[in-house]
């Protein structure tokens, strides 16, 4: 997901492991930011922009200077925010500042390519690209390394894995620093997940491949799948719904849901009859009897309003109502929930209950 800071984005999103940071912008114009606990005003003229991933935050302030925050520490990315793309992980910022694709944390900036307008993918703990030689290298635990000496046809990753089509046509998965190569078959689809990653042959059959090993799931295309983590979801050509998690294949409903979604290793779903469930910790739940109009997600988390307006969350196996009056407005990251009451005035809700 890329921000051009051109526009102004609120992103809720975005990948997980601690994830305990949040923000607004009060009706006074004064920033907040919220760290594990801490609340603190950043800024004493109004910000342009913000946006949170992970624990980190970034911010064009009124000088046009674009601010990283993570930890209580902030930084200068550049102060030339409309010419940036930048793209947040759980462990540092891929950034594309005057054209130099950039690995930024609190300890470390380093330039990983000094291609133009660089082709890269990445997840939350590897960027892979194609350098200015046009070879394939991927910077993963703080080392570049060369992949391959000629660049891929297809790449897409998880969150500490990617999957990738070679030059020669021939499949293959990268996890925990190692290359598997699957097949030389012609793959029509794949998505990865951290340990498997899930793919359509050409022969139309769906499988997995896991450990070493390729175990079919169906001979015939699925209708749709999504990968997460841990888990997979997919509908098969007969509309029957199924998950795949710890190398197994359970039946979840015998009809295809309204739609579906996964985050990291929680699966959610409206089924035909406007169910809402949540499938978290190997359980199905019903959370509620309709479809919310609005509707936010995380690992473990979910938080959405109920028709009368009022903020409720399933925080991690529980499930609570945030607050007691209609909400005016909510945002979700991570594991922050920040909202707005009818008197306008902000709250956080955070570890299963309200902070401020």
């Amino acid at each position: 997901m890329r921000l051009f800071l051109v526009i102004f984005l609120f992103i809720n999103c975005l990948y997980a492991e601690a994830q305990n940071v949040g923000a607004f912008v009060n009706q006074r114009d004064q920033f907040y930011i919220y760290d594990n606990g801490l609340l603190k005003q950043y800024e004493h003229q109004p910000i342009r922009n913000f946006k949170v991933g992970g624990d980190y935050l970034i911010y064009e302030n009124d000088r046009r200077e674009l601010i990283y925050y993570n930890g209580g520490r902030t930084g200068i990315l550049s102060t030339a925010p409309d010419q940036n793309e930048i793209d947040i992980t759980d462990h540092f910022l891929v950034t594309r500042i005057n054209d130099l694709l950039t690995v930024v944390t609190p300890e470390f900036k380093k330039t990983i390519s000094l291609r133009d307008t660089p082709k890269y993918w990445f997840g939350d703990s590897l960027v892979v690209f194609q350098d200015y030689d046009d070879r394939m290298k991927i910077f993963f635990r703080g080392e570049k390394k060369e992949i391959d000496f000629f660049a891929p046809q297809r790449v897409k990753c998880a969150d500490n894995a990617f999957a990738f089509v070679d030059n020669n046509g021939i499949f293959k998965f990268f996890e925990q620093g190692y290359i598997s190569e699957i097949t030389s078959d012609r793959v029509r689809s794949f998505k990865p997940s951290r340990n498997f990653v899930s793919y359509i042959d050409e022969y139309d059959t769906f499988q997995v491949y896991s450990n070493g090993e390729i175990e079919e799931l169906s001979s015939d295309v699925p209708k749709s799948y999504v990968a997460g983590d841990h888990i997979m979801a997919f509908v098969d050509e007969y509309d029957t719904f199924y998950i795949y998690e710890n190398g197994r294949l359970k039946e979840l409903q015998n009809q295809s849901p309204k739609w579906y979604k996964i985050k990291d290793d929680m699966l959610y779903y409206v089924d035909q009859q406007e169910f809402l469930h949540v499938y978290y910790d190997s359980e199905d739940i019903v959370l509620e009897s309709f479809e919310p109009k609005r509707l936010m997600a995380f690992n473990g988390i979910i938080a959405y309003q109920d028709q009368e307006g009022y903020l409720k969350g399933f925080y991690e196996g529980e499930l609570f109502h945030v607050n007691d009056e209609r909400c005016n407005f909510f945002a979700l990251y991570g594991r922050v929930i920040v909202y707005q009451n009818g008197n306008e005035e902000y709250h956080i809700f955070h570890n299963g209950d309200t902070i401020y």
